[in-house]
């Protein structure tokens, strides 16, 4: 999204005054290398918002939080997180590491996932190259069991990494379930704020313009307001990255501004 050519708005892209430099550690995520000791830290837990998509290093939220808090904060955020992987791995850390503050900019309501995607882009991809000589119908469970000649071709000649598809499916990470109703969604949010509802030391926010139907809007806030302690209001973004479509940095100094109160 971030380029000339997937940007929303071209003239913004080419105006934007800041230079941006995508740089992961060795876990792969938008942060410098981490600390030994993680306990006395500020985790931060969201989609391509925390990521900071468009932005320079120094404009994400968990940057600039770091420099208002003067706390070392770590930023555990997947470009295309669903609110379920946000849940399941926000429960993971709290579980191993149990950080005095996590906070979490959660997702678009319908960022839900969807099982059965990659079973079935897998099955269509392997329909569409397969040889007449290969095996059919191999679904995605035994695409590791295939001939290696077979899985060769699959990765060298068609440029498809196997390993990749069954490691993601096995972590059910990001994929939107565009089927999906409103009752659908609005029962996946609140299973999702539910698994972390009895954790006071976890702070939830929500990305500048969530929903953008304020009825629909109201309904989601309204479980969330009911259902956790430490939570930041939802407001309009600010201001705009340089793909046009993620906020930047004075979006960010206003939801920091909101967390830094609610710190332990």
């Amino acid at each position: 999204m971030d380029s000339i050519e997937h940007c929303f708005d071209v003239r913004h892209f080419q105006n934007y005054p800041f230079d941006i430099e995508y740089r992961y550690n060795s876990r792969g995520f938008r942060d410098s290398e981490w600390p030994d000791d993680l306990t006395d830290t500020i985790w931060c837990m969201g989609d391509s918002f925390t990521v900071g998509v468009g932005q320079p290093f120094a404009h994400i939220w968990p940057q600039v939080l770091s420099k208002h808090s003067h706390k070392r904060t770590i930023n555990f955020s997947m470009d295309g997180a669903s609110n379920n992987w946000i849940a399941r791995r926000t429960l993971d850390i709290i579980r191993m590491v149990d950080p005095k503050n996590i906070v979490i900019m959660w997702s678009y309501v319908e960022r839900r996932e969807r099982p059965d995607f990659l079973p079935l882009l897998w099955r269509k991809i392997y329909d569409q190259i397969r040889d007449p000589s290969w095996p059919a119908d191999v679904t995605l469970s035994a695409a590791g069991t295939l001939p290696d000649p077979i899985k060769r071709e699959i990765e060298q000649e068609h440029d498809i990494d196997i390993e990749f598809f069954v490691d993601c499916n096995d972590d059910m990470m990001i994929y939107q379930d565009t089927r999906a109703s409103d009752q659908y969604n609005f029962d996946n949010w609140c299973a999702c704020i539910d698994q972390l509802a009895g954790y006071q030391h976890v702070i939830h926010g929500v990305i500048p313009n969530w929903v953008a139907d304020p009825q629909r809007n109201n309904k989601y806030w309204d479980y969330l307001d009911m259902s956790v302690s430490k939570k930041i209001q939802p407001f309009d973004r600010l201001d705009w990255a340089r793909d046009g479509h993620h906020f930047d940095v004075l979006t960010s100094e206003h939801f920091v501004s909101q967390v830094i109160p609610l710190l332990r």
